[in-house]
């Protein structure tokens, strides 16, 4: 959103350029390179669909990719302990990592630490993500 536009500077001046990056939003924003996911919002209430809808529109745009991230404009990334830590986990198999626990009785995973989806568990989740 217009409100986290400068929040993005920190990020491109940190961790952005030690993985590749892809920011997601509603609409194109000038000087960025924004993956438009469909929904119409750029809100903190849209997070999530807009999330799911990247994941799928990443997957898409980059099918051969080890892991998939979704992390807030308010997130650091060790980029090189990620992709050390990472390193252990065959990126085939179903993997997700968050910070998790339950919400009204039902286990969850929570996006504030960002959430990290193998290439093997978006290839399972991206048929049932759609618009």
């Amino acid at each position: 959103s217009e409100s986290t536009m400068s929040r993005i500077k920190p990020i491109l001046a940190s961790w952005f350029g030690r993985i590749h990056t892809v920011l997601l939003g509603a609409k194109p924003h000038k000087g960025f390179d924004i993956m438009i996911t469909g929904v119409n919002r750029d809100d903190y209430r849209s997070t999530l669909g807009k999330g799911f809808l990247g994941l799928v529109e990443m997957y898409k745009k980059y099918p051969n990719k080890k892991w998939y991230g979704l992390l807030d404009d308010d997130c650091f990334c060790n980029a090189h302990g990620l992709v050390t830590a990472l390193s252990a986990f065959d990126s085939s198999q179903p993997w997700s990592f968050s910070q998790s626990g339950f919400a009204k009785s039902n286990w969850r995973l929570f996006g504030g630490a960002g959430i990290i989806i193998s290439h093997g568990m978006l290839r399972e989740m991206a048929p049932h993500l759609t618009k």
